[in-house]
């Protein structure tokens, strides 16, 4: 009895039919791959993408969980970027700050304490007072009081008058001082009110009656460095 021939498009048949299973195989192992990194880099606890490694997440505390979430705090309207260098308009202006505000002094009746051109160790409890530069004061100045108040954009002399303000009156009484945002005081006015303000808390404070004088000479001697 012979044996019956084999069609050869069957033989073709079944070699195709191997080769699309094998290339089925590679796609489904591939894809499971795929999905084994995507699930490594969702996080279990929020079921979000974490879009940098796959490494596991590193779990937090109750107390870290319950704490809010900070947002990150966006600069004042008008204020420099903290990293900027130093303007050549805060430069010309400091030596004025650092001329009034002195050396060394730690007077018990100043409120600020401890206090080395005019940082006063209340503000800046870590900063070693007696030790200061005048360089590392200069970056105080900028960082703390021109950058952050926004003095670069206000008009001058008004700018360099606020800074001074924020530098002896605190940022808050300067803001006061300056009147409604949208239609601030012009330099001269900003001095009076200032002087103002220093003979009530004179009035209001007997032990800080011996400071007014020196407040008073300093915003006259501000008159003349600006021709006010």
């Amino acid at each position: 009895m012979k044996t019956p021939r084999r069609n050869p498009l069957d033989k073709e048949r079944f070699l195709e039919g191997n080769r699309q299973k094998w290339v089925a195989i590679g796609l489904l192992i591939t894809l499971s791959v795929m999905v084994s990194n995507i699930v490594a880099h969702i996080d279990p606890a929020l079921g979000s993408w974490d879009g940098a490694s796959i490494a596991p997440q590193r779990s937090i505390s109750v107390a870290q969980a319950a704490k809010p979430r900070t947002k990150r705090q966006k600069p004042q309207h008008g204020s420099l970027p903290q990293s900027i260098m130093m303007t050549q308009r805060f430069l010309r202006f400091i030596p004025f700050i650092l001329k009034w505000e002195g050396g060394y002094d730690n007077d018990p009746d100043d409120p600020g304490g401890e206090t080395k051109f005019g940082i006063d160790k209340r503000s800046h409890p870590n900063v070693d007072i007696k030790n200061l530069t005048k360089e590392a004061a200069t970056e105080i100045y900028w960082h703390e009081y021109w950058v952050k108040n926004g003095c670069e954009w206000k008009p001058e002399p008004l700018g360099e008058v606020f800074f001074n303000a924020c530098v002896n009156c605190g940022a808050g009484r300067a803001r006061t001082l300056l009147g409604d945002p949208a239609s601030p005081r012009t330099a001269a006015d900003f001095l009076a009110a200032q002087d103002a303000f220093y003979r009530r808390l004179s009035e209001a404070r007997p032990a800080l009656r011996k400071f007014l004088k020196g407040w008073l000479n300093r915003t006259s001697d501000l008159r003349r460095f600006f021709g006010l």
